[in-house]
Formats: C-alpha cells, sequence, structure tokens
C-alpha cells in the first residue's frame, strides 16, 4: 500500500488511541509515509502533555507534521518510576474526597490547562494539530453521563481550548453509552445450531450479500465495503449477549474518523482492511497476520 499523504503522523491518547486491536490512529497512520502512535492504555491528561513535549523535542516537530491528540477524562492519575509510566487509571472520586481532599473541579483545572499549554505550544512552533477526546472534557467519569456542575468559570476561562476540542467518541458514536453498540463474536461462534445460523442469514440477506458460506468462511474479497457494513451491523443487533469489550471496535474508531475528522483521507484498501481485522475479531479469529501491537510504537524516556 502507498501512503497517500506525505509528512507525518504522530497521535497521543490513551487505549482508545492505542489497544490491542487498530483504532483511528492506527487506521489514519496507514495514510502517512511516517506514523508513531504514542497512544498509552489507561494513561492521563497529564501522560499525553508530557508525551506531547517530548516527541517535539526528539523528533523536531514542525509545519510538515501532522499531531492528532484524543484526551482523555480528567479524573486520571499518571505516576512515573523506573523509568515507565505507571498508570492508575480511573480514580475513585468518593476515595479521594475522603483521602486527600480532591474534587472534579480541581482535576478539570489541571487538566484544561495542560490542554491549553499544549495548544499554546503546538502553535508557537507551526506544528498543525487536531484536538479529539474520549468523553466530552467537562464529563468526569469515563463510563457515565457525569458532568462537572460547578466549574462554569473555569469553563470560561479556559473557552479558547475547550472549544477547539471535537465531539467526542462518547457522544458521537454511542451515544452516551459505551454498550449501546454490541461488539461480540460472531453468531457463527455463539452456540446455534449450523441449521438455524443458515436459515437466519438466507431469511434476511440482501440482494448483493454474499453466500452464507462465503461469509462465514471469510471470503468477502469481491463484497464492497457498505456490504460488509451491513451484514455486521445486522449480526450485532441479533445478538441479545451485553458487549464484552467496552472499547470501541476497529469499524467503531472507522466511523468516528467519517463523522469527525473528514478532512482526513481513508483510503479504500484501509478500509477494507479496518473490515477485515473487524470481522476476525467478532469471529474470535488470531488477527496477528494483519496486525502487529508494537508497530510504531516509539521508545518513551
Amino acid at each position: 500500500m502507498k501512503p497517500t499523504r506525505e509528512g507525518r503522523l504522530f497521535t497521543f491518547g490513551c487505549s482508545l488511541t492505542q489497544y490491542k486491536w487498530p483504532t483511528w490512529a492506527d487506521i489514519l497512520g496507514r495514510e502517512f509515509n511516517f506514523f508513531e502512535n504514542w497512544g498509552l492504555c489507561g494513561g492521563g491528561n497529564l501522560y499525553i502533555f508530557n508525551s506531547v513535549v517530548e516527541c517535539l523535542l526528539k523528533n523536531n516537530l514542525n509545519e510538515n507534521d501532522t499531531v492528532l491528540i484524543m484526551w482523555t477524562n480528567v479524573e486520571r492519575e499518571d505516576g512515573y518510576k523506573n523509568y515507565l509510566w505507571h498508570q492508575l487509571g480511573h480514580i475513585d472520586i468518593s476515595q479521594l474526597k475522603r483521602d486527600k481532599n480532591f474534587d472534579s473541579r480541581g482535576y478539570l483545572i489541571r487538566d484544561i490547562s495542560l490542554i491549553y499549554a499544549t495548544k499554546k505550544l503546538l502553535e508557537t512552533n507551526n506544528i498543525p494539530y487536531t484536538f479529539t477526546s474520549m468523553v466530552p472534557i467537562t464529563n468526569w467519569d469515563q463510563y457515565s453521563r457525569k458532568y462537572i456542575y460547578n466549574a462554569d468559570d473555569v469553563e470560561e476561562l479556559y473557552k479558547e481550548a475547550i472549544s477547539c476540542i471535537k465531539p467526542s467518541m462518547y457522544e458521537t458514536v454511542f451515544n452516551f453509552d459505551w454498550s449501546n453498540r454490541p461488539f461480540k463474536k460472531s453468531i457463527f461462534k455463539s452456540g446455534e445450531s449450523e441449521e438455524k445460523l443458515k436459515h437466519i442469514y438466507n431469511t434476511y440477506a440482501g440482494v448483493d450479500w454474499p453466500s452464507y458460506e462465503d461469509y462465514k468462511n471469510n471470503n468477502l474479497s469481491l463484497v464492497s465495503t457498505s456490504i460488509i457494513n451491513e451484514i455486521s451491523q445486522f449480526f450485532n443487533a441479533k445478538s441479545n449477549a451485553l458487549r464484552d469489550d467496552l472499547h470501541p471496535s476497529p469499524l467503531e474508531h472507522l466511523k468516528y474518523l467519517d463523522l469527525i475528522l473528514p478532512e482526513f483521507f481513508v483510503s479504500k484498501e484501509t478500509r477494507e482492511w479496518t473490515m477485515d481485522i473487524d470481522l476476525k475479531l467478532r469471529s474470535g479469529t488470531n488477527i496477528d497476520d494483519l496486525w502487529r501491537q508494537d508497530a510504531n510504537r516509539p521508545k518513551r524516556l
């Protein structure tokens, strides 16, 4: 595959940027001549800020580069010990209030200051950037719709930084409910009998769907991405089990790119690659032949 964009891409965030399967960052990374993913599972906004500064210095970022940041929720703690960043992830705010007299407003002030500083740092160096987010920056809980209500003055003071953060994955793709879009293993692994599965498929199959046997065996090279997506959505709706991983699937990451970052071109080849990985994940198939988790991972201080 020949990259479609000149220059280098650097991405930053938490597990919605770097995970055990491709994210929005890895999808876009295929379209650039050079790509580094600085995301880290469990990372907070302090870690993200430090990563941007470190990356800028190490790589001499300039106007020919592209920086994309997906900020995470504000109530996270980042630590550093023995040459490694250690992520505590989402903090139980009630515990913090008892033990350290911390509150959500303080976390917002800390993190929105870091976002503002990152914005000014990139602009001062003429580095093109885009800010996205996992959840709205004033949503203190990463799992539910819980806003910081005593922070109107903070939002007003930092409105320049807040206004440049694009709508979050949580609100645009998931409608404020991480579990509302089923992502599970294929219905072909659900324990239903072969006869019943074939009957379900053939009953609801559209005119352009592949045969039952071809779909089951992933023989989809001649099937359009729109049809593959249509079939995938159909079987998601048919699944009656709860979502087994709240992280966005590869196709959900692709949807976010289409909704929020349409200016970044995603080629047909990359779309088909994303579809293939998504289908294999749903069916429980190993994706190592298509995906390497450690690809494009920078060395950190």
